[in-house]
């Protein structure tokens, strides 16, 4: 290769995918490639699979030492929450490829049976979005569940929280990545995560609790009031612009390139094997796993 060339090792999956849906072993890069971009925080070139131009703004702004609580925007909120006429929707295709998917397939399934009321969109339900699309359509429902196809696999969120909930207007309840992860990224009070129940119950018996309380599913959207600028049209349109996460990783690799760093910085990734498979979790790791908490 060049010496100006740098090999970028991408992956938009998890480290369970890797290994037993694509029979990845990597044993055989070491050395090989110079970056690694992917959804994990300690990659080279940040690939997250949602919007950082969104987080990083939340971020800014909770830390500003100017923000005050926009009050006015409380009765607008709760003008729209109003306005909702479903309880939780679920928006998914894949339903068994991975083990992550047939988990989350299951607990979908306990809270139906717990008598939540829980819509799916996708290959996996019955339900398509109409001539109304698809953000629209989320907006109608008070929660989302931000179910990702890997069990508890380190940094892999992706657009299901940023855009299929937040952007709609939904409140996530997240579950497949460690509740520190997601408190990481996401604005504080804005989620709600699968861990923090002891069982299938406790979680469907707080969701109803949620739905027939106007003051304690309001306290979700608290953040959107508190953070200046959040609900402006300026910054609304700037923070679109970043709608298509999948590009995040280019634009991330596009500024690495012009910063001059594969001109002078010429390292490789010892064990690409290590990297990717060792750092992550024993749940994400398994072959077969049990679902968590235990439904009882």
């Amino acid at each position: 290769r060049r010496p100006n060339q740098a090999f970028v090792w991408w992956s938009r999956e998890s480290a369970w995918t890797a290994t037993y849906l694509y029979r990845k072993s990597l044993d055989d890069f070491d050395d090989y490639f110079n970056w690694t971009m992917t959804h994990r925080r300690d990659s080279d070139v940040n690939g997250m699979l949602y919007p950082f131009v969104a987080r990083d703004f939340v971020k800014t702004r909770l830390n500003e030492d100017q923000r005050k609580d926009n009050q006015e925007m409380e009765p607008k909120i709760r003008d729209v929450i109003a306005r909702k006429t479903g309880v939780v929707a679920w928006v998914a295709s894949n339903c068994a490829l991975t083990e992550g998917a047939k988990q989350r397939f299951i607990v979908v399934q306990q809270l139906q049976r717990l008598g939540v009321g829980v819509d799916i969109y996708g290959h996996c339900g019955n339900l398509t979005f109409g001539s109304k699309g698809f953000y629209p359509t989320l907006a109608d429902y008070k929660f989302y569940l931000a179910f990702e196809n890997g069990v508890h696999c380190r940094g892999y969120i992706t657009e299901k929280l940023w855009f299929n909930a937040f952007y709609s207007g939904a409140v996530p309840i997240v579950w497949g990545p460690p509740k520190s992860d997601v408190e990481e990224i996401a604005p504080p009070g804005s989620f709600i995560h699968y861990d923090d129940f002891n069982s299938p119950e406790e979680l469907a018996e707080y969701l109803k609790h949620l739905d027939t309380n106007v003051d304690a599913y309001t306290k979700y959207f608290a953040w959107r009031w508190k953070i200046p600028g959040v609900n402006d049209y300026k910054d609304r349109a700037l923070l679109t612009k970043h709608k298509n996460h999948f590009d995040n990783a280019f634009c991330e690799l596009c500024r690495f390139i012009k910063g001059g760093v594969n001109q002078v910085y010429h390292k490789t990734v010892p064990s690409l094997k290590k990297f990717w498979f060792d750092a992550d979790t024993d749940d994400c790791l398994k072959k077969k796993t049990t679902i968590y908490p235990q439904s009882k």
